[in-house]
């Protein structure tokens, strides 16, 4: 089934128990923490002197996070409604992050605007996602970093992201186009769209749900209305791993 990405015109992001609350209490804790540690700890960037850019920032789940850790972060996104919802939130929380509409084929800036440019939960939405790899490379400085996270390809995801969570009646809690697998990118294949934008992989890592069995259970009390969506991420949440079969994460630096 293709993906409706229209549907995040309609996205209450913030709901702790919307589609989309899995990413705020599950994912994000572990990609922020992930991605600060690389940005900071092991190339050394002060957070203060640096431009981050989120493409496809959606209602500014992650955005936020980089921001409350000191990041000067522009964030972007196709649906004029979620950055409307992103800005609103970021002034309620008292956050300074530039929100404009764009989409990521076209990014409205100048070449090498950006230190860190950043693409999660995004890419396996886009059927052209290499060009918007490649004008994401286009935007970032020569020596900057690339920040990356989506789902592989394999029977795993095929089971998790599409059965599980999309399709089976007893369990679903997404709705049913919100991905389509055959759309999901294998690491191999994003690693080559990034060498054709001159951006080198560094490092990939997994990332699985540490406690799979209580996500199941959480999930099951989900659907009887037991508990919210937000709360089954917070039971089960996502760690680094070197398991890659279902989702993965990493950094790349593009060429000087």
């Amino acid at each position: 089934m293709p993906v409706n990405n229209a549907m995040y015109d309609q996205m209450n992001w913030w709901n702790d128990d919307s589609s989309v609350s899995l990413l705020s209490t599950s994912i994000n804790p572990c990609r922020i923490s992930y991605f600060h540690d690389v940005l900071s700890s092991r190339i050394g960037l002060q957070p203060s002197k640096v431009r981050v850019l989120d493409v496809g920032c959606g209602g500014g789940l992650l955005a936020e996070e980089f921001s409350k850790k000191g990041w000067k972060v522009t964030g972007v996104d196709q649906s004029a409604p979620s950055i409307e919802l992103a800005k609103a939130h970021a002034a309620k929380v008292g956050l300074s992050i530039d929100y404009q509409v764009s989409r990521g084929q076209k990014l409205p800036f100048e070449d090498e605007t950006f230190d860190v440019v950043y693409c999660c939960d995004v890419l396996e939405h886009i059927p052209d996602y290499p060009t918007v790899v490649a004008e994401s490379s286009r935007v970032l400085k020569k020596g900057g970093v690339y920040l990356y996270e989506t789902i592989n390809r394999t029977l795993m995801s095929n089971l998790i992201a599409i059965k599980l969570l999309q399709e089976w009646s007893w369990t679903r809690v997404i709705p049913d186009d919100v991905h389509d697998w055959k759309m999901f990118i294998r690491p191999e294949e994003l690693h080559g769209a990034m060498r054709a934008a001159k951006i080198q992989n560094v490092e990939t890592r997994g990332m699985t749900v540490d406690n799979p069995i209580g996500f199941i259970k959480a999930i099951l009390r989900h659907r009887r209305g037991q508990t919210s969506l937000g709360e089954v991420g917070r039971i089960a949440p996502a760690v680094v791993s070197d398991d890659m079969s279902m989702g993965y994460m990493g950094f790349g630096i593009k060429s000087a």
